[in-house]
């Protein structure tokens, strides 16, 4: 809901959310849309990311390499759900990053993990910084 003050600005009560919000008269606004509203756009380029971050994952050379193989595996098939577990796929980047943290050369490896796991942790939500802990 929009009502005007008395200094006669705007005000705007509630949430607005992929919106253009206009004042005054005579002004053109050109706004831009995305086709999808059911989140599926996020989880497509969540994929990509998970996708990149597999394949500095299964770089690293380790005894562990097929555990860290299945762990992205599970995450990915997670994210081909239509509602995805944020807890599931959160677990299974867990458990990859725990075995290729044991591998000799993960220290070279954490650095270009980090922008991957921080965009997929912004999904997963706050509980899951640790993931991104977990690569210091």
């Amino acid at each position: 809901m929009a009502s005007q003050d008395s200094s006669g600005g705007n005000r705007i009560y509630g949430n607005v959310h992929q919106s253009a919000v206009v004042s005054g008269s005579h002004n053109k606004v050109s706004v831009g849309a995305n086709s999808s509203t059911d989140g599926s756009a996020d989880l497509i380029e969540l994929r990509k990311e998970l996708q990149k971050l597999g394949d500095v994952l299964r770089n690293i050379h380790s005894p562990d390499s097929p555990k860290i193989t299945n762990a992205v595996g599970d995450a990915g098939t997670e994210l081909q759900k239509p509602n995805p577990s944020k807890d599931e796929v959160g677990e299974a980047l867990e458990r990859a990053i725990k075995y290729a943290k044991k591998a000799d050369e993960f220290g070279k490896s954490a650095a270009s993990l980090k922008p991957y796991v921080q965009t997929i942790v912004t999904w997963l939500g706050p509980v899951w910084q640790r993931l991104v802990e977990l690569l210091n």
